[in-house]
């Protein structure tokens, strides 16, 4: 099972992605549609659950594959899994500010030059 870990990983992530229906909702909420207000919407229960642990578990091991899968790389898997969105958004949350900390500092340092430029020719 663990010859292949781009296929074991995810697997591991779906399920850390149940342990993580069980935390938060207490249970499997199953898949439904949901109409409210004429717009009709599918909740996809503990199968968005699942998805999102297997793709956050296959992200977290991407960033770092390691030489061989181990013992360790599962409990990482199982645990991104659990964390499944949260680990997601994080991750994005994190890419995020440091655009806007690139873009601050690009900003501060027009600011700066202008300033310097209205000094010298005032």
């Amino acid at each position: 099972m663990f010859e292949n870990p781009y296929l074991t990983v995810p697997i591991l992530g779906l399920i850390g992605g149940l342990g993580n229906s069980l935390l938060m909702q207490g249970n499997f909420a199953v898949p439904r549609v949901i109409k409210t207000d004429g717009r009709t919407s599918w909740d996809p229960g503990f199968l968005g659950n699942m998805f999102l642990g297997a793709l956050a578990a296959l992200v977290t091991y991407a960033l770092d594959p390691g030489d061989k899968f181990s013992v360790r790389q599962v409990g990482i898997a199982v645990l991104s899994g659990i964390g499944g969105a949260s680990i997601l958004t994080e991750w994005m949350q994190r890419k995020d500010i440091r655009i806007l900390e690139i873009k601050n500092e690009a900003l501060s340092n027009t600011i700066a030059k202008r300033s310097n430029a209205k000094r010298k020719n005032p």
